[in-house]
Parts: C-alpha cells; sequence; structure tokens
C-alpha cells in the first residue's frame, strides 16, 4: 500500500496551474485564494457597490452596472448579475458590494488553508492531496471489504487511471467527494462488524464523513438518500448502543453545518441547480419558496403544471392562479403517515423481526437474479446500444490487424476503435430499449412522451457513454468490471457491500445514461461525472474480480495475475500523455507579470478575445478572476456586444474613476473593437503566452498536449481626442473592429487570422490616400488561392443606427508571402468620427474538415498581417 500511495504522490504532486477564470476549475481555485487573502467566502467590492448605490440616478453607473457586470435571467437564476463568471451578486445586498463565488466550499476551504500555509502555488496542492485520499480511501475500503489484495490492487488500477491523476492535478471537487464516499464505505463496514474493538471511532468517522458530503458537491443525494435511508432503518431497529450514536451526533454536527451553508452562502447555486427538480413537488416547492427572489416566486406560482397551484398543463399558465390546497395537503398527509407509521413500526420489534426473518430467504435469490439483469445490461449498453459493432464492421475486424490500419484506422478499423478513444458516430436510430421504458414511465406519470425522431445528435451521443467510461480503463477494463460485478451479486449483497455497490450502480445509470455527450465541452472535462463513484468503483470490481480467478490451479493463477498485468500495463501507456508535460505551467508568472504593471487602486478592463461575441465576452473571465483574486485588483470586462453605443456615459464613469486617482487600463484581445468620445487609447505592453494545455477534444479520448493562446495588447485610456495609428498590425486589437482570432507567431511572422468578413478601423484620410493592406493566404491543404474583395466607408456615430456607406469591392488573389493589397480612398468620404472602416471579405475554410488531424474548427479566411494609410 505504502508503494502505491507513494506512486500517487509522484503523480499528483505537480498540480496544473489552472488559476484562469471562465472555467469551473478557476472558480474553484481563486476562491480558495481570495478566502486566505480575505479570510471570507463572501467577498466584497467598493466599486461594485458605489455602482450599485448610484445605478438608479446616476446614468454612467446604470451603464458601468449593465456593462461591466455579468447577467442572468430573473426568470431563472436567483442572482441576476455576476461580478464574473461565477461570482454571483444578490440583489438583497449588492448595495455592499458584495459577491459569493458558486460551488459548494469545502474544497475551497482545503484550497485556502494550503495556501495560507505554503503560498499561492503551493495552494493548489489540495488538488493532489484529495486524489491522495481518494486513491487510499478506495484501498481501505477494498481491505475492509473484499481482503487486502483487493484493496492493493484496487487503488493500483485507480491510481493509474488517466482521468482520476488528470483530476488529481486539475482543481476540481470530484476527488473530495470521492474520498469522502470511500471513507463512508471503509468506516460503514468497520461499524457493520460489532465484534470490532474500534466501532465507535468507525461510527464516528462514518457521521463526519457523511455530514462533510453536504459541503462538498450538490450530487452528495446519491450517497446520503441511501445513507439517511439506513439510519432510519437502524432507528426503526431501536438500535441504541454506542456506536450508533456516534454516526448520528457525527452526521448531525457536520451535516447542520452542511445544511446551513447550502441554505445561505451556496443558496443560489443549490436553487439554480435543482430549479426544475425543487418543483417536482408541492412541499420542496414550498420549502425553498421563502428563499427565492420575488420574482422566481412568482415563477413558481404561474408554471403550467406547477404543484402549487392550479396550473392548466402542459403548457399554459394563468396569472393568478387559486392555491392547489388539495396537493398540498395530500403530500403533507403523506408525510404524516410515513412519520407516524415509523413510530408505529418502531413500536413492533417483532413485527420487523417477522419481515427480516421472511426476506432473508429471498435475499440471496434475488440478487442473483440482479446479477443476470446487470449483466444483460451491461453487455447491452457497451456493445449493442453504441451501434458500433454492425454487420460491417464485425465482418471487417480481422483486416484491422494490419500495421497500416492500426497506426492511421480508416472505415470499420475507425469504428473499432471508437472503444479505446477514436471519435464514435451518433448511432442512427433511438435505443429501443430505452424507449420502451420511457413509454412506461410516460404512461405511469400520465403524459404524453416525446417522438425520439429526428434522433438529436445530444441524445443520441450519450447511448455510447460506457463505450467512453472505458476508453481510460480497456475494453478488457470493462469485461473485468462485469466479471467482478456479476460474481459479487451473485454471491449475495450483505450488510457490509450494500453501500458500496447500491451508491455505484446508481451513480454510473444516471451518468452514464444521461445526455452527456459531446460537441459543447471537452470529453476528458465530461469525464469527471465518472470520478466520485464510478472509476474507483469499477476498479475496486475489477480488483475483485482478478482475484476471485486465483486458485490453486496454475492456470488460474496466471490467469488472474496476467488480468491484473493487463490492465496496470493499459493503464500505463494511458496516462503517458497525461503526465508528460502538467497542464498550465507558468500560468501563475503570467498572471504576476500583469499584475506588477498596475497598482492595487488602478482599474484594468478586458475585452475581446474571439471574433464570436459570447466567447469574446467570456473571456474577459480568463485573466480578471485570477488578477482580482490573488492580487486584490480592481479588474472588469467590457461586456457589450458594442460598448461604443454607450460610449459617452462609459467616458463619464471612467473619468470619475480618473478624478479618484485611479488610473485606467484596458487588456484588449483580439476583435477588442473599442472607440470612447474625448478618450483615446496609449499604447503599452504587448501580452502574449502560449500554455501548454491537454488537447481539448470534443469527441475522442484527448492524448496530446496542445498550448493555450493568451494574447492581449494593454492600453491606458487618457483624456482628449487623438488622430488614430496611421499604421497597424496584429497586436493593434483596439482597431480590430469584428473577425479577428487572436494573434499567432510563427518563426519571424506575426499575424492574426481572420474570419471571411472582418474589419479593422483607421484614420481617416483626404481624399487620393493610399491603404496598404499585407495579407497572406496561409497554407491551405488544397493549395488554392482565395480572392480577396476590401471595401472602405467612413464611420458613423457608433451609438447611432447608421449604416457605413461602403464603396465598390477591389478584388485580388492574395498568395501566402504578406503580399500588399492597394487600395485608393475616393473623394467625398466623410465620417463623424474621422474613422475609417476597411471590410476585408474572403472565401472561408474549416481546417477540421479539410484535415480532420488539424483539430481545428475555425472559419477562416486569410491572415492579417498589418494595414496603413500613406496620404
Amino acid at each position: 500500500m505504502g508503494v502505491v500511495l507513494l506512486v500517487t504522490l509522484l503523480l499528483n504532486g505537480t498540480p496544473a496551474q489552472v488559476i484562469f477564470g471562465g472555467r469551473d476549475a478557476g472558480i474553484y481555485a481563486n476562491t480558495g485564494f481570495a478566502i486566505a487573502r480575505t479570510g471570507s467566502i463572501v467577498q466584497h467590492d467598493a466599486i461594485v457597490a458605489d455602482l450599485a448605490t448610484r445605478r438608479g440616478t446616476d446614468a454612467d453607473a446604470a451603464q458601468g452596472w449593465s456593462n461591466l457586470l455579468g447577467v442572468q435571467s430573473a426568470d431563472r437564476f436567483m442572482s441576476t448579475r455576476m461580478r464574473l463568471a461565477g461570482l454571483f451578486i444578490s440583489e438583497s445586498n449588492a448595495s455592499e458590494g458584495a459577491y459569493t463565488p458558486q460551488f459548494l466550499h469545502l474544497f475551497p476551504a482545503w484550497i485556502a488553508l494550503f495556501t495560507a500555509a505554503f503560498g499561492v502555488q503551493m495552494g493548489l496542492l489540495a488538488t493532489g492531496l484529495a486524489g491522495l485520499m481518494g486513491v487510499w480511501g478506495l484501498g481501505m475500503a477494498g481491505r475492509a471489504l473484499f481482503g487486502p489484495a483487493v484493496g492493493i490492487i484496487a487503488m493500483t488500477l485507480l491510481a493509474l487511471n488517466g482521468v482520476q491523476v488528470w483530476f488529481s492535478r486539475y482543481p476540481m471537487s470530484e476527488t473530495t467527494a470521492q474520498w469522502l464516499f470511500f471513507a463512508m464505505v471503509y468506516a460503514l463496514v468497520r461499524y457493520s462488524s460489532p465484534a470490532r474493538p474500534d466501532r465507535n471511532l468507525a461510527a464516528l468517522l462514518l457521521g463526519l464523513a457523511g455530514g462533510q458530503f453536504l459541503l462538498a458537491r450538490l450530487d452528495f443525494v446519491f450517497v446520503l438518500v441511501p445513507f439517511v435511508g439506513w439510519l432510519g432503518w437502524q432507528w426503526l431497529r431501536n438500535t441504541d448502543h454506542a456506536g450508533f450514536r456516534w454516526v448520528v451526533w457525527g452526521f448531525a454536527g457536520t451535516g447542520l453545518h452542511g445544511l446551513v451553508h447550502l441554505l445561505t452562502l451556496s443558496r443560489g447555486y443549490f436553487i439554480d441547480t435543482f430549479f426544475a427538480r425543487l418543483q417536482d413537488t408541492a412541499l420542496s416547492a414550498l420549502f425553498v419558496f421563502p428563499l427565492l427572489t420575488p420574482n422566481l416566486q412568482r415563477i413558481f406560482l404561474i408554471r403550467p403544471c406547477s404543484p402549487l397551484t392550479y396550473q392548466p398543463c402542459p403548457n399554459q399558465s394563468i396569472p393568478d392562479a387559486p392555491w392547489n390546497y388539495p396537493r398540498i395537503g395530500f403530500e403533507l398527509a403523506c408525510v404524516v403517515l410515513v412519520i407516524v407509521g415509523a413510530l408505529w413500526v418502531r413500536r413492533q420489534p417483532d413485527l420487523l423481526a417477522r419481515v427480516r426473518a421472511f426476506a432473508r430467504p429471498w435475499l440471496l435469490p434475488l440478487s442473483r437474479v440482479g446479477a443476470v439483469v446487470i449483466g444483460i445490461a451491461v453487455l447491452y449498453a457497451y456493445v449493442i446500444r453504441p451501434q458500433i459493432l454492425t454487420p460491417t464492421v464485425v465482418a471487417d475486424a480481422f483486416g484491422c490487424m494490419t500495421s497500416t490500419q492500426r497506426v492511421h484506422p480508416t472505415g470499420s478499423c475507425l469504428a473499432l476503435q471508437g472503444y479505446i478513444g477514436a471519435p464514435i458516430r451518433p448511432p442512427t436510430y433511438a435505443d429501443p430499449v430505452a424507449q420502451f421504458v420511457a413509454r412506461i414511465g410516460a404512461a405511469v406519470r400520465g403524459v404524453p412522451l416525446s417522438d425520439p425522431a429526428p434522433l438529436r445528435d445530444l441524445y443520441a451521443n450519450s447511448m455510447a457513454n460506457l463505450v467512453r467510461v472505458g476508453w481510460y480503463i480497456s475494453p478488457f477494463g470493462i469485461e473485468m468490471t462485469f466479471i467482478g460485478l456479476v460474481l459479487l451479486l451473485w454471491r449475495g449483497v450483505n450488510r457490509h457491500n450494500w453501500f458500496f455497490l447500491g451508491v455505484t450502480l446508481v451513480t454510473a445509470f444516471v451518468f452514464i445514461q444521461l445526455s452527456y455527450g459531446t460537441s459543447s465541452q471537452t470529453y476528458i472535462y465530461i469525464m469527471r461525472r465518472y470520478l466520485p463513484n464510478i472509476y474507483p468503483g469499477f476498479a475496486l470490481l475489477s480488483a475483485y474480480g482478478a482475484v476471485a480467478l486465483w486458485g490453486t490451479a496454475w492456470w488460474r493463477r496466471l490467469l488472474s495475475a496476467g488480468s491484473v498485468t493487463v490492465l496496470v500495463l493499459f493503464l500505463g501507456a494511458t496516462i503517458r500523455p497525461v503526465i508528460a508535460v502538467p497542464e498550465l505551467q507558468g500560468s501563475f508568472a503570467l498572471v504576476e507579470r500583469i499584475a506588477a504593471l498596475s497598482t492595487p487602486a488602478d482599474i484594468t478592463l478586458v475585452r475581446g478575445g474571439s471574433p464570436r461575441y459570447v466567447a469574446a465576452r467570456d473571456a474577459a473571465d480568463t485573466l480578471a478572476l485570477p488578477l482580482m483574486a490573488i492580487h486584490g485588483q480592481n479588474v472588469f470586462g467590457l461586456r457589450s456586444e458594442r460598448p461604443e453605443k454607450y460610449g459617452r456615459d462609459l467616458v463619464t464613469l471612467f473619468r470619475r474613476w480618473k478624478s479618484e486617482g485611479r488610473a485606467v487600463y484596458a487588456l484588449v484581445g483580439a476583435n477588442g473593437a473599442l472607440w470612447f468620445p474625448g478618450m483615446h487609447f496609449v499604447k503599452k505592453e504587448y501580452i502574449q503566452a502560449r500554455i501548454p494545455e491537454f488537447s481539448q477534444l470534443l469527441n475522442q479520448k484527448p492524448a496530446l498536449i496542445d498550448s493555450l493562446n493568451i494574447s492581449y495588447q494593454r492600453y491606458e485610456l487618457v483624456d482628449g481626442t487623438a488622430r488614430l495609428p496611421a499604421s497597424i498590425n496584429a497586436t493593434d486589437t483596439s482597431a480590430q473592429v469584428r473577425g479577428f482570432y487572436p494573434v499567432e507567431t510563427i518563426g519571424d511572422r506575426t499575424f492574426a487570422w481572420v474570419e471571411p468578413t472582418s474589419e479593422i478601423r483607421l484614420p481617416l484620410p483626404r481624399a487620393g490616400a493610399r491603404v496598404i493592406l499585407r495579407l497572406n493566404s496561409g497554407l491551405r491543404p488544397d493549395g488554392s488561392v482565395p480572392e480577396v474583395c476590401v471595401v472602405l466607408a467612413g464611420q458613423p456615430l457608433p451609438w447611432s443606427n447608421t449604416e457605413p456607406n461602403w464603396t465598390a469591392p477591389i478584388c485580388n488573389p492574395i498568395h501566402d508571402h504578406d503580399e500588399p493589397m492597394l487600395l485608393t480612398v475616393p473623394a467625398g468620404m466623410t465620417s463623424a468620427t474621422d474613422t475609417l472602416l476597411v471590410r476585408i471579405d474572403t472565401p472561408g475554410w474549416v481546417p477540421a474538415l479539410a484535415d480532420a488531424a488539424l483539430n481545428d474548427f475555425r472559419t477562416l479566411g486569410v491572415q492579417f498581417v498589418s494595414a496603413q494609410v500613406r496620404e
């Protein structure tokens, strides 16, 4: 066990520097840093407080409140504003400038503890510790359940699992939930052995770990519902020995803390996440009703099919529908009946004894029936439901053994490699078993079942989720898990293993069945749902199956040892890419370098980073969050699609800040498009970094290290007007109106790819002046030479709805050697802002469609190098 823990420590000891905003891991990490810096989970911002106080009377504050803060729908979320993504501002304390980071806060508290003790960069070691505890907890649970050999093998399989290694470096709370769960499994086994001298200590550990779950993750319901049910069963049995009291007091102490935390500091996150499920019953809706905002209370009452009011069902609503007192009374009567029934049963010990005596002979047969049913379900979910093994693929399987097909698979061979990480084609027809079950459920509930045709990609992708789980444990790992599970069920569920088995099977079914498909998140990130219970549970079942193969016969021992060896070798090969380069190294240094450029009193605005509005809006969080949390700086994102429309009010706000002695800077990324009347931009430092990051693949197993390109030009906002620069290059991001991707540098060339339509902003020259563009076609796989067309126009007032008056297009073919394109400014061109707009139109292409190995799904036009006005 010590050797496995040492290996785990070495694998987990270099945490990924995931400190950027806009991603869950960055919010966790920076919440911990902020807690360590300020001593509080709730943070306060004096500038936000000022905006909140003045927004009703001053236009500049109203526009600052609207443009500088994130927005959430008041009809869906508790907090309608966000300081940054994941930092919720409640209307009730907005005037205090208070904001609360989302999620539950046990894991960030551990990061804060490490940060306070060892420094900011060492704070992320809390992630590695949680991963180490998860591996150790699995080993101890396996040892308690099935013996030392199973525990050691399970630890090894989990420690070498690529997903486990990745999330033991990546600051997410799944590993915290993992070790808490297996601490509960271990403690429950020890507690369930009455003769053990450490029973009371195990009971206390069981209660404390259960209560801590309420502070770890919102999917605590999968663990705590059966646990609370077990406590209720023990209470019904009149269990009253010291051990049970230790369980209850341990759970009550930490659980009450967790419940209070859930309903106060994490109330917005809790209600936002379970918004729909809280409205499924009248009592759950009534429970949270006082905690809701007035507008959400209205939404609860007018929701179609609402359990609280007499609303039509399914798709209508009545504004002032009367309360549904019969439904509320019925649910309350059911609860009272259950309580009264439980009290009566508790007073009938003979009844429980007779029920247990009656049920005991049926437990083993039912468990074996479950083994058969679940075994068939696993085979169906892994072999048939994904629709990978078609007759054609099976017929072509033998031809896939050639070296060419192993290295560069095509057709049926590529489809087969979907079982080890290649892209999986979405199934072509709906899962008939799932549809049959859904129809039964719909009939029971009395609601119509929506037609599955046409089959949506999101649902279709989920049909192969068990295959994707197998990417990191191999098809043989799935087989060994299957053997261990069926064998364990065949031998019977007992008081020691029911909790582990029940939670593992339920969470596996829920998360594998759900439509967590591709196209929206990288698949390594989706894998986190399988980390707390599923991957470690599969490791434990595989170890159980391997040890069960061991016997006195030489062939059984060879089969057992060979199985473990194959699993370990596959896992070792899998983690090589994961451990090759620790992710995002250099992030702390980059953020520290940017923070040193201004003082904590100054204001930094972050803008742009993508030609797509939503991506550009959210890109501001990348640097803003760590600058705020680690260095206490005043950083805001400019979130409007066209902030120049509100330029006059924003300039008033900026001047107010400057009158307070604050300098105002802007970090402007690609497609910055900033223009403020009466102020101009003074160019400062250019900031660019390429941070190593695990390959962000959407629909296949990631295996390579890529890089995150961070590119910003820093400006200072200065009072007064100034002529725009007559010469710009790809780093002059404030001149990029639309269509620009981040700057790239290859060798001595610096350029930016643009979309098929892009615009830049230059000073308006006199008639007859020349505009010189330097463009490059880039190396296109098909070798084509694109024709580029350019038009000119004077810029109208940005806050008006006037369309630019474009000239006739000038078109030229563009090759791959930064060739100039010359245009003449015509007579009579005017602009209310003395600004010339230059629009570049070119045929678009998508690298990933031209060559799948490029993994680049951007729609590209040409490479922009520079532009110049020559009078």
